[in-house]
């Protein structure tokens, strides 16, 4: 066992017989468990029936949540990138065991006696909820859209504007509720959530997308989401990102700024001392603790009708003080990808969290194109002039050739 910064590894070899054999063979299995709550990983080192029959031993041991991260061979235990795959959640062990088989049969060194190494994630990923709007068959031709929801909310603030607009011009449209936001699993640990598990949930999503349509997504982030969206494309191989892999581009709303939050919320506190107090409110004591007016404030201009906030006040919730303190703290993300891609940010003139010329910072980072939407607040996929936010974004699709011309 070892012990190194308050993480403890475990490495067993385990020999296991194959009853099923005509020839007893013995083989060993590595096993590194990470005593925390990050996903375990399990690696088998030995031919591809014996891994399916291990996979089969080991996975009612580590509670039946066992997902694919890698599957590399080359020759006897040479390992190669050729096999490489994202990270694939499995539902049930027949799922899983399907996936492997494809595998070994994709594979021919894999079906044999010649070494092959299969890592498997013992994954605590939770379910998470992901709406869509899909076009029809008939209409499709653009890229995949991902959109990630900022602090206190959910995937529902795409729901009702932006993902039917652009199913309807061609995109298959998607929102994930990060984990324990809206109907996502882990509401119960969300206070001790970092922004890595916000990663993963945006990575695996992503990954999934990417596999269903054939071609990499879209990811689009607004305020926190932003951030998040720019950490998932810093984490990429930018040879992937080069050769249309993983992200097709990265669209950043009302973003984060790259600089963290502390910038932000300096300048809410010197601006609006009390809107500044009001999102306290709602991380402490719940959306029931915050008024209409501070929360319109916060996400509408003075001229939006307040009975959009009052419809949405009550969906608002806590948020994740790991995350905060990870938005506050961490280095810059390394523009390297971001300009590998296409970028495109879109800021607000009148958003009290991140102000126009915090968008501007953010683009100047990216070496790309800022929009400043005039006379429009933080929330402005949910603002009743959200059809010139999504204008804008569909606009520019178009001229990537991710979004068919309206």
């Amino acid at each position: 066992m070892l012990a190194l910064r308050g993480l403890t590894m475990i490495a067993v070899c385990i020999p296991l017989l194959r009853a099923d054999c005509a020839r007893n063979r013995s083989f060993c299995v590595l096993i590194m468990i990470r005593v925390s709550r990050r996903p375990h990983t399990i690696d088998f080192v030995s031919d591809g029936q014996d891994c399916l029959f291990c996979v089969k031993t080991i996975f009612p041991m580590m509670g039946g949540r066992l997902a694919i991260r890698t599957f590399q061979t080359r020759g006897r235990g040479g390992l190669s990138d050729d096999h490489h795959r994202p990270q694939k959640n499995h539902a049930n062990l027949a799922a899983l065991l399907d996936d492997i088989r494809g595998m070994m049969t994709a594979s021919p060194a894999v079906g044999n006696s010649r070494a092959s190494l299969l890592t498997v994630c013992v994954s605590s990923m939770p379910r998470l909820e992901v709406l869509s709007a899909v076009p029809a068959a008939s209409a499709a031709g653009g890229a995949p859209i991902l959109f990630v929801h900022g602090a206190f909310c959910g995937a529902w603030v795409w729901q009702e504007h932006f993902l039917p607009f652009f199913a309807e011009r061609g995109c298959p449209a998607y929102a994930v509720s990060l984990r324990g936001h809206g109907t996502s699993e882990g509401y119960a640990t969300l206070r001790d959530a970092s922004l890595a598990d916000y990663i993963e949930d945006v990575r695996s999503t992503a990954a999934e997308l990417e596999q269903e349509h054939g071609r990499a997504p879209v990811l689009v982030g607004h305020s926190m989401g932003g951030m998040v969206v720019q950490r998932v494309i810093e984490a990429y191989d930018t040879r992937e990102l080069m050769q249309h892999k993983r992200a097709a581009a990265m669209v950043l709303m009302s973003s984060v700024p790259p600089g963290g939050l502390l910038g932000t919320s300096w300048h809410m506190m010197l601006k609006d001392p009390w809107l500044f107090w009001q999102m306290g409110a709602i991380q402490a004591f719940g959306a029931g603790a915050a008024t209409v007016d501070g929360v319109h404030r916060a996400m509408f201009t003075g001229d939006a009708p307040v009975e959009l906030t009052a419809a949405y006040l009550s969906r608002l919730q806590e948020e994740s003080m790991r995350v905060q303190f990870d938005l506050s703290t961490a280095p810059s993300p390394v523009s390297t990808n971001g300009k590998a891609i296409p970028t495109l940010v879109i800021g607000a003139e009148e958003d009290n969290f991140v102000p126009a010329w915090m968008a501007q910072t953010t683009a100047r980072h990216y070496t790309a194109p800022c929009h400043i939407l005039p006379r429009e607040g933080h929330a402005m996929m949910l603002s009743h002039k959200w059809p010139d936010a999504a204008g804008v974004l569909a606009g520019w699709l178009a001229e990537q050739g991710l979004c068919p011309q309206e």
